[in-house]
């Protein structure tokens, strides 16, 4: 469970109490008291963080989304497999992915994150969530992988313009 969240300006070190520094790795920050060393600011907030929403193929799709990923992308962005002759075998062995999740489409309405796009979606009216820029295009099982957090994207929206 996530207590605090704390934005730096700067990179940190986290030493403990017997002043050995705390590896960053998978592992949980275990309970115990900690410094925080950093050349910048830190701030902390009161946002809670969004926890990964599974969007199952459900309801409607927005396709001129899902045409603008695959055209763009053209295989998994994660492990590079390509796509091979979607006239042939179609696409069922690639996924369309949001990067902000569509659960969440009204914490990025609020949060006025349509303000990083810089490529539209076809129909504007679909909302700027469905931009090519949000998307990419995954094999199955690392889409699992992504929306269990278990891999997680660090490319920024500059990054994405097709």
């Amino acid at each position: 469970m996530v207590d605090i969240i704390c934005i730096f300006t700067d990179t940190f070190d986290t030493p403990d109490n017997n002043e050995q520094l705390v590896e960053r790795d998978e592992k949980p920050l275990q309970p115990g008291n900690y410094f925080i060393v950093t050349n910048g600011s830190i701030a902390l907030t009161e946002e809670a963080p969004l926890l990964r929403a599974l969007s199952l193929h459900s309801g409607s799709r927005i396709v001129s989304f899902r045409d603008a990923v695959r055209e763009r992308d053209r295989r998994c962005v994660i492990i590079g497999l390509p796509v091979l002759r979607p006239d042939v075998w179609g696409w069922d062995f690639f996924h369309v992915a949001h990067i902000f999740p569509l659960a969440y489409e009204d914490h990025w309405n609020q949060s006025n994150f349509s303000r990083w796009i810089t490529v539209p979606p076809a129909n504007e009216s679909d909302g700027s969530i469905h931009s090519v820029q949000d998307g990419m295009l995954l094999t199955p099982n690392m889409h699992a992988l992504f929306d269990a957090y278990i891999y997680q994207s660090i490319r920024t929206y500059e990054q994405l313009d097709p």
